[in-house]
């Protein structure tokens, strides 16, 4: 009875293993993704020196403007789903501020290539995205962990 316990343990940690392989493959498809829709969809110098700092002002009158902001939040509910996989343990507390840090990033750099616009509501609205990408997380996490428990 004891060999049978230590193969299913064994099993056990090579499915996780290899579940968290993908979440890492998943990950770094990802973030590619996000370097290329950020920076390498639009021409390098095309909005130079443009700083956007007042908060909200991305919202607009028109549906394209709503839309650039909705879209701002989808855009990193993925990382926060996705880091806290591939993050484990202690490291995915760090969920939200990580997202903040890799947004103010890319606003940075948008603001020094001239490769997009440098607004604070993105930096906002893409913070937003993480921490609900994260709280998706942890409800997903939760209802596995009852799944488990039941089972």
């Amino acid at each position: 009875m004891r060999e049978v316990s230590q193969a299913d343990e064994r099993r056990k940690k090579i499915v996780g293993k290899i579940w968290h392989m993908l979440f890492c493959g998943t990950f770094v498809a990802y973030m590619y993704t996000l370097i290329m829709i950020v920076y390498y969809s639009r021409e390098p110098g095309s909005r130079t020196g443009v700083a956007d700092m007042v908060l909200w002002s991305t919202w607009g009158m028109t549906l394209q403007m709503h839309a650039y902001f909705i879209e701002n939040i989808v855009l990193f509910i993925p990382f926060g789903l996705l880091f806290p996989l591939v993050f484990k343990n202690w490291m995915k507390w760090f969920t939200i501020p990580v997202g903040a840090l890799i947004s103010a990033a890319i606003e940075y750099t948008q603001l020094i290539t001239g490769r997009g616009y440098c607004q604070l509501d993105d930096f906002v609205t893409n913070t937003a995205g993480a921490a609900i990408g994260f709280f998706i997380y942890l409800i997903l996490y939760a209802g596995w962990l009852i799944w488990k428990k039941i089972r």
